[in-house]
């Protein structure tokens, strides 16, 4: 649930700041109207460049979609009579939400490869059909999109037909319901600018809503672009915890006391021979999920393969041992079970007592800084002997040196 919030945030802040930016631009002077109006498309094409230096194809063909909805509503609508017009935004209430939920969907496959030319079309197909909707203007279709399948008085509160009350409807759930399953900035994103789509639909009129509206939805990918650009280099994809560049950063930032844990899972070579990497995977995933978990003000950060580094500011060794050893516990009894078959049968891991999962445990050394190791480098290499130390031992223990 927070994770879905935190995915809201930024959308919610910019259409709530768009909502009170609108009546104000009302009064904005004739000769600032053509900037605002330019504004979005300004965004949208430096948004572009940057989906296409990232590789975020679902923000590239999301941007394309919103630039060309609003180049439709703002400058070609006007210049039809009001029956065209009427249907260009009709047309429109029915297949930008759609439009938005497949973008929404698809998978990261670039914008100039053979799967983002079937994106191309996805967006060039309606807009053909629609054109030619316009132009010819057959019966059926003004009767099919004025279909009404509730009474009146229920859907009157909004421009849109019944048709396109629907299908708005329809992609919010399914976005809505998308968005809670797998939390992102990008989802929380998109889910957003569905809002602002269909507030711009309602008010298609609006110079004003539109151009701000549309200024808040490019915003949010601009954010959310930026957000999974720092998530890329600082946390982990596999884990979900912060990498080693974030581990690097925070190193810089210690002074004083402090202390440092290493972690690592024992016998995962073997693991990895016997369940293959898939399933070695899901073990690290399992393992970080415990170590993210520590107490005493610890910090869980990937180190790289197999290990794992938690950062205590201000604490002494001491201090963390215990939050450390539940650790440890919590992770021998957790009782792995892997998701796919195994691949060879040589692996000392063993099915945990009581449970028809394989024991994974974890060995651990610890270390603080002291005159001996006044660097935190310093520190980690102690933590690491400690961790060896621990591995000679027989394993699954906490070793302080």
């Amino acid at each position: 649930m927070w994770q879905v919030i935190g995915s809201l945030l930024l959308p919610t802040a910019f259409l709530v700041l768009a909502f009170f930016m609108a009546p104000l631009a009302a009064t904005m002077p004739a000769s600032q109207v053509s900037m605002l109006q330019a504004l979005p498309m300004i965004l949208a094409a430096l948004l572009m460049l940057l989906t296409l230096r990232f590789n975020r194809s679902r923000l590239f063909f999301s941007t394309l979609l919103v630039a060309a909805f609003y180049i439709t509503l703002v400058w070609l609508a006007p210049q039809q009579s009001a029956e065209k017009s009427r249907l260009i935004v009709q047309l429109l209430s029915l297949l930008a939400p759609l439009n938005l939920l497949i973008f929404s969907e698809l998978k990261e496959r670039g914008v100039f490869t053979g799967w983002g030319g079937l994106r191309f079309m996805v967006l060039l197909l309606p807009a053909v059909i629609g054109w030619l909707l316009i132009q010819y203007q057959p019966g059926w279709a003004g009767a099919l999109l004025d279909t009404r399948f509730m009474a009146h008085d229920l859907t009157s509160w909004t421009t849109l037909s019944q048709p396109a009350q629907a299908v708005a409807v329809a992609v919010f759930f399914v976005m809505n319901g998308r968005l809670f399953s797998r939390p992102g900035t990008q989802r929380g994103a998109l889910f957003g600018s569905l809002i602002g789509l269909l507030i711009m639909l309602h008010y298609s009129m609006n110079i004003y809503i539109l151009s701000i509206f549309t200024t808040a939805v490019l915003l949010m990918f601009i954010a959310a672009l930026i957000q999974d650009s720092w998530s890329m280099a600082y946390v982990d994809h596999l884990t979900g915890l912060p990498g080693r560049r974030a581990l690097n950063e925070q190193l810089l930032k210690l002074s004083g006391i402090y202390s440092i844990a290493m972690l690592d899972i024992d016998h995962f070579k073997k693991f990895n021979d016997r369940y293959g990497h898939d399933v070695g995977d899901e073990a690290l995933r399992m393992v970080a999920q415990r170590i993210a978990k520590v107490t005493a003000g610890g910090k869980a950060y990937r180190y790289g393969g197999e290990e794992f580094s938690i950062v205590f500011p201000g604490k002494y060794a001491d201090d963390v041992l215990q939050a450390l050893e539940e650790v440890r516990r919590q992770v021998e009894s957790a009782g792995f079970r892997p998701l796919r078959k195994e691949r060879r049968q040589s692996s000392v891991a063993q099915p945990a007592a009581g449970s028809k999962g394989v024991k994974i445990t974890i060995s651990i050394g610890v270390a603080q800084r002291s005159d001996a190791w006044p660097e935190p480098t310093e520190v980690i290499k102690a933590a690491d002997q400690a961790l060896y130390q621990a591995k000679q031992k027989g394993r699954n223990q906490l070793w302080l040196l």
